[in-house]
């Protein structure tokens, strides 16, 4: 800061008590004590605003977890299977999925289980349509 000599001082004790008008925009015409309110509002206003944000204090231990997680994928394998188309198989899936796409047959899932082949399709009217399209013997 500036020192100031002993015949100054009588000047900065003036500036020190003049009061500093400070212009928002948008607000020039207000006189100076209503810029002091509404400052004096919004200061205090302030915290109002502020959300409160409280912690979440529980959590899914880790057997709830995979609990969860199980019951969800076998709602969702059993939502791949609405619509099956079944047939003999004695392929590799690989093979059988390069037939499939091949043949442009679009599906959600394939299962081979005990020489029969699980296809699932989306709609029932896929499923007609490639019932019709596909030979019983094609996989064997």
């Amino acid at each position: 800061m500036f020192q100031l000599s002993d015949d100054s001082s009588s000047s900065s004790e003036q500036y020190h008590t003049e009061l500093v008008t400070v212009h928002v925009p948008n607000e020039r015409h207000q006189s100076p004590s209503h810029i002091i309110q509404m400052d004096y509002q919004q200061e205090t206003e302030a915290p109002a605003l502020v959300p409160i944000t409280v912690p979440r204090s529980h959590k899914r231990s880790s057997i709830a977890k995979k609990k969860r997680n199980q019951k969800t994928s076998r709602r969702h394998r059993a939502n791949r299977y609405n619509y099956e188309i079944v047939r003999p198989a004695n392929m590799k899936i690989t093979s059988i999925k390069k037939l499939l796409r091949d043949n442009h047959i679009k599906y959600t899932n394939i299962n081979v289980i005990h020489s029969k082949l699980f296809i699932g399709v989306k709609s029932d009217g896929h499923k007609r349509l490639y019932e019709q399209l596909l030979p019983s013997h094609m996989f064997v």
